[in-house]
């Protein structure tokens, strides 16, 4: 990574995406991912222009104070949805990560999570037809610079969001550990200048699917591409 490519202070928006259920459940110590910033960027050839496939190496830990390191696939691609009709803006980019089952085989970081539910295939995770063609957006996507994306979920509960049953996360591990379904949070991505290595973060706070309760979950990462 050069110098364009560094961690910077990210400002909040003006719904604070994860202050009560994921940031002070992580603690003074958390990655610091406190907010996104939503705005217009230029487009660049250094972030991807066709659909490019990471592998990513996750470091995190949950808001059940569970720490880990796990790999993971992170799919960027061309826009999906260009009406902006599910009114979060038209995206810049979309993304999809895969690391894990959280829903079969729970693992604390095991998440699923795609910016429209159209990406899920690229990342291998097994929507059924009605997810995939809906191709619901369901997060902000912006282009804060040549080299980076911004990623934001509006954090309402009863938000769009919620309507990508699949995006989900575990905060333990265990065939009875609960599953957390995503609703608020976001990513920053950040490549290199021939976009052929990414770095980055994630925070997601989720909503119990199983049990009633909230959890947080945090993690850099960075990876090259693999096609």
């Amino acid at each position: 990574m050069n110098s364009r490519t560094r961690a910077s202070s990210i400002d909040p928006p003006s719904n604070q995406i994860s202050r009560r259920t994921a940031v002070k459940a992580l603690g003074a110590t958390a990655v610091g991912l406190a907010g996104l910033r939503a705005v217009t960027g230029r487009a660049s050839a250094d972030v991807p222009v066709s659909q490019t496939a990471y592998l990513i190496t996750m470091t995190g830990r949950t808001s059940s104070g569970v720490t880990f390191t796990r790999p993971a696939l992170l799919v960027v691609a061309p826009t999906i949805d260009r009406s902006g009709a599910s009114g979060t803006g038209v995206n810049a980019r979309d993304v999809a990560i895969r690391s894990g089952s959280p829903g079969s085989a729970p693992q604390a970081g095991s998440v699923w999570f795609a910016t429209n539910t159209g990406l899920y295939p690229a990342v291998g995770i097994p929507a059924d037809t009605t997810s995939r063609t809906a191709q619901i957006d369901i997060a902000s996507v912006t282009q804060p610079d040549s080299n980076s994306i911004a990623i934001r979920l509006d954090g309402d509960p009863g938000g769009i969001a919620r309507t990508a049953l699949l995006n989900s996360f575990n905060a333990l591990s265990g065939l009875t550990a609960n599953v957390y379904q995503i609703y608020q949070g976001g990513m920053n991505l950040r490549f290199s200048d021939d976009a052929s290595t990414i770095e980055g973060e994630l925070l997601f706070g989720g909503i119990g699917y199983i049990y009633p309760g909230s959890a947080a979950m945090e993690a850099r990462f960075s990876g090259t591409v693999v096609s």
